[in-house]
């Protein structure tokens, strides 16, 4: 058994404590939003999702995880979304809006607004995409049952879950429902005839314009990650999801106005958890690393680069039986395959790693804090570097290997071949590490 010193594993726990703290904050705001997030490999399985998802699709998590799009779509609607995620990979682009109509798992079918971006790894590498859905099929209910019944329309209009506004063709607001008062915090009343441009903020009013031009001219479009000016003076972001329709016999134009406020709040603290996390690994003395099923490195810090001798770009897929020799790969494979099996602590031997030069360094790996338990979650470690063999408290190594514990910030990787390479090296996450 090693000892650490207290002073040690004193300042370990204070570098650790702000990891926690993430893991519980973001888990928190994913499972609060309406909206599903979700996240597939390259193949198009998902590899995470929160409960929304479960919610819209009718799957539990179980039967959600792994699935692949072609298993909740008709052959049509597939081929079109392998157009989409194909144009997304080819072109980098960072975000593109698309939907589609799904088929839940009772059979029932709902229609889908959802948005994807390009996932990648440390290295830059694309691994996958996330994104975010949302079920439109009250909305898409509303619009197509316009023109039978005015009467009809307005009750669907106010129980409509996003805010509608219509307007016509000079942008005079004709019509809106409950939930746009709301957003927008004025009356009915005081928003009838007031122009659509003094419900934005100026720096927005030329997207306003060139979106509700292209909706003009097309029948719909929309304009994402805009803004719109409450009464109380407070900005809201909003999507807008645009179309033209005939209200009481004249063509007009109905904007569809979802609230995005929170969503970008979150964006912004995971971009900025993101950073502090990577910082504060970069800043540690001990190295971390993160392995696939395979044995494959998906993220190091620099101090394992450090104690093995390699780069990041030399380190970053390779299998750790290349820094170990046959023996020592065997010890370690029997133990993390039952780690794997029950998820359970497991002791293990003393074994040697070889370094870049050749040169053996001696390491003593105690016992393992957490199994992996689903296949999605990944195998991580912390050690302290050692010396030659002759000084036995400067040369152990202490390693934690631990497994993340939400699904949706871990890298899946191969899955020993069954789930395929979406999330190889997806650590940008704060939420890796587990307590102690």
């Amino acid at each position: 058994m090693v000892h650490i010193p207290e002073r040690r594993k004193t300042m370990r726990r204070k570098d650790e404590e702000p990891l926690r703290k993430d893991e519980e904050k973001y888990r928190n705001i994913l499972e609060s939003i309406e909206e599903g997030y979700y996240e597939e490999d390259l193949k198009g399985n998902f590899t995470f999702f929160n409960n929304s998802m479960c919610r819209i699709y009718g799957y539990s998590r179980e039967e959600l995880m792994g699935m692949n799009y072609r298993q909740y779509t008709d052959k049509e609607t597939a081929k079109r979304l392998f157009q989409v995620f194909n144009e997304i990979y080819k072109t980098g682009n960072t975000s593109i809006n698309y939907s589609y109509e799904l088929i839940r798992k009772d059979g029932a079918k709902r229609y889908i607004e959802a948005s994807a971006s390009i996932k990648k790894d440390s290295l830059d590498k694309p691994i996958g995409f996330r994104g975010i859905i949302r079920d439109v099929t009250s909305r898409k209910q509303a619009e197509e049952a316009l023109g039978k019944s005015e009467e009809k329309y307005r009750t669907l209009l106010d129980n409509a879950s996003d805010a509608i506004l219509l307007a016509n063709n000079e942008g005079n607001l004709l019509e809106l429902n409950k939930k746009a008062e709301e957003l927008l915090g004025y009356t009915r009343q005081e928003l009838w005839g007031v122009n659509i441009a003094n419900i934005h903020p100026p720096e927005e009013l030329e997207k306003i314009i060139n979106g509700f031009k292209e909706i003009n001219q097309n029948g719909l479009g929309t304009v994402n990650n805009t803004a719109v000016l409450r009464k109380d003076g407070k900005t809201v972001f909003v999507d807008i999801s645009g179309s033209v329709i005939e209200y009481s016999g004249k063509k007009v134009l109905q904007g569809i106005f979802r609230d995005i406020t929170e969503r970008k709040k979150m964006e912004e603290t995971l971009h900025q958890s993101e950073e502090r996390y990577r910082s504060i690994l970069e800043s540690i003395r001990e190295g971390y690393f993160e392995l696939d099923l395979d044995g494959n490195y998906t993220f190091t810090n620099e101090a394992n680069c450090r104690y093995l001798g390699y780069t990041k770009e030399e380190l970053i897929g390779m299998n750790y039986r290349r820094h170990t020799d046959e023996e020592t790969a065997k010890k370690l494979y029997q133990p993390y395959y039952e780690l794997y099996r029950t998820g359970k602590p497991i002791e293990i031997l003393e074994l040697e790693a070889i370094r870049k030069t050749g040169r053996k360094r001696f390491m003593k790996l105690p016992y393992l804090l957490s199994g992996i338990v689903k296949a999605n979650r990944l195998d991580s470690g912390v050690f302290r570097g050692t010396s030659p063999r002759a000084n036995w408290p400067r040369r152990n190594c202490i390693v934690r290997s631990k497994c993340s514990n939400w699904s949706w910030i871990t890298s899946p990787s191969a899955f020993f071949g069954k789930i395929g390479t979406m999330f190889i090296g997806d650590v940008t996450s704060p939420l890796c590490k587990m307590p102690d």
